[in-house]
């Protein structure tokens, strides 16, 4: 596959969800690359931890940015590059042009109020997922990160990390989606005994109504049922939007999983 890489400086967050309120990277985060790999465009930086110090083979972070957004409001949105521990971050761009950002995808019909009765939904997120897959095996071998990545997303590409972790596990360390959806038909089957799974941490507000608790819950015990280590970290009161809180958890947690911890995130 062909890579080209372009030097660009990391613009501030816009609005990406509901009540964003993300502040903007500040001119010391500012340096990144443009990498491009047949068509998908992302934007390869580091946490600040890793500034100064050895690139090579450091722990890789993928984020996945929320439908209409952009790599640079993605990593703005949490802080991604605040995370206390060196690591590579990369920020992969939707594949579907959306305004003056990108989806994941464009939905032909109204998505039903239930996640698990979504048939557009299943077959978009299989699809991705796959297309995803590739593109990070690409990425993680020509970077150089010698271990799978973590990935963490918003929304759509909340939906796409879970996606990824248990339909593509041996590709991902640990997922770390927020305000996501991961419908039934979806769910593996039951995990061998002694595979190794990576471990999943799910941030959701309690009033999200584009991504119901209630579903996430239910996916959630029937895939610890199957033998996958799924949590859920729920926000009282907070709907589809990522709060203050949960950007600190899914900051901590992230630490956690790059460095290759399986302690329990909060």
């Amino acid at each position: 596959m062909h890579l080209r890489f372009v030097m660009i400086a990391l613009l501030g967050c816009a609005d990406t969800l509901v009540g964003c309120g993300a502040r903007p990277v500040s001119p010391a985060a500012a340096a990144v690359t443009w990498l491009e790999v047949e068509g998908a465009r992302m934007l390869v930086t580091t946490t600040r931890a890793a500034r100064g110090g050895p690139v090579d083979a450091l722990p890789m972070l993928i984020v996945l940015p929320s439908a209409g957004s952009t790599p640079a409001e993605a990593l703005a949105e949490v802080g991604y590059v605040d995370i206390e521990v060196p690591a590579r971050v990369v920020a992969i761009e939707g594949f579907e042009p959306d305004g003056a950002g990108s989806s994941w995808w464009r939905r032909t019909r109204p998505a039903p109020d239930d996640p698990d009765r979504d048939a557009e939904l299943v077959g978009l997120l299989t699809d991705r997922a796959s297309r995803l897959a590739a593109l990070v095996d690409v990425v993680r071998r020509r970077l150089g990160a010698a271990s799978p990545p973590v990935v963490s997303g918003i929304s759509q590409g909340g939906d796409l990390s879970i996606a990824l972790g248990l339909l593509h596990p041996a590709d991902i360390a640990a997922a770390l989606p927020i305000a996501a959806r991961f419908p039934a038909p979806l769910w593996p089957r039951p995990a061998e005994p002694g595979t190794a799974l990576p471990l999943v941490d799910a941030f959701q507000g309690t009033a999200d109504r584009v991504a119901p608790v209630a579903a996430l819950e239910r996916a959630s015990a029937a895939l610890r049922g199957r033998g996958y280590p799924v949590v859920i970290h729920t926000y009282d009161g907070v709907a589809h939007e990522v709060s203050p809180a949960e950007r600190a958890d899914v900051r901590a947690c992230a630490a956690l999983r790059l460095r290759g911890s399986h302690e329990p995130c909060l």
